[in-house]
């Protein structure tokens, strides 16, 4: 079955997603929003409550269980455009702020915030995301298979102390990224995703020795655009488990 690969309608993008973000439910229907997600990378930061909003709202007003889990995940919210405030504290202890800015966001449009580095040193990242790709069958009555199956994936190096890497596809001679620096990101790429298994092989650009092996599970990541960060502190086992050198996989879309 052929496919088509193409860039996204934001406003398209904006319709399939509606039901899968937070929304804050002060906000009256029917008005311009924009959707963000946040993602949580910060070394010994711990889970983090996370506000977008028009509106500065404190923090008791927002559940400790507003997500029962962040660590290395996508936090999704819709909001409305125009000037908001992006406010990120330790949940353990809300007076940490991680992050606090006021950010206008345009109607219909799609912004990630990576916070990285440590606890006591909060890198950040914001983006608007411009072209994000996604896959529209051709014949929209057949079902897709595992023969048809591909993911469009992006690499990014969030690993505040790590080298600069290079990752390949194992027993490929070809790399999918190289010489990926602190905070960068490659273009998405079209990876096959016929096996149910792709094993990626993370290495120092420096001298590719192998620094870690990802197997990732291509039979729930097919047909999706996703973020793959290498993350977490590098050479350092001491580190609590969630925030060693290591994988993490999002979906956008």
């Amino acid at each position: 079955m052929k496919i088509y690969y193409i860039k996204y309608s934001i406003l398209f993008l904006f319709v399939v997603l509606l039901f899968a973000c937070k929304r804050d439910d002060l906000h009256p229907k029917n008005v311009p929003l924009a959707k963000v997600m946040v993602f949580n990378g910060i070394v010994e930061g711990g889970n983090i409550k996370v506000s977008v909003s028009p509106q500065d709202k404190s923090w008791s007003s927002i559940p400790d269980a507003q997500f029962s889990f962040n660590r290395l995940t996508m936090i999704p919210f819709l909001t409305p455009s125009g000037v908001n405030i992006v406010k990120a504290v330790q949940l353990a202890d809300t007076t940490k702020i991680f992050y606090r800015n006021h950010v206008t966001f345009q109607n219909n449009n799609f912004y990630t915030l990576y916070l990285t580095g440590t606890a006591t040193k909060v890198d950040t990242l914001f983006r608007k995301e411009v072209n994000l790709p996604i896959y529209v069958p051709l014949d929209v009555r057949k079902k897709l298979t595992a023969q048809d199956s591909m993911i469009n994936i992006r690499f990014i190096n969030l690993s505040y102390n790590g080298p600069k890497i290079n990752i390949n596809i194992k027993n490929k001679n070809t790399n999918e990224v190289s010489d990926l620096d602190y905070q960068k990101f490659s273009n998405f790429k079209v990876v096959s995703a016929i096996a149910d298994e792709i094993v990626f092989e993370i290495r120092n650009a420096a001298d590719q020795s192998l620094l870690l092996t990802y197997s990732l599970n291509a039979r729930y990541f097919r047909f999706k655009t996703v973020d793959f960060a290498i993350v977490g502190s590098y050479g350092n086992p001491n580190v609590p488990y969630f925030d060693q050198y290591s994988v993490a996989i999002n979906s956008l879309f």
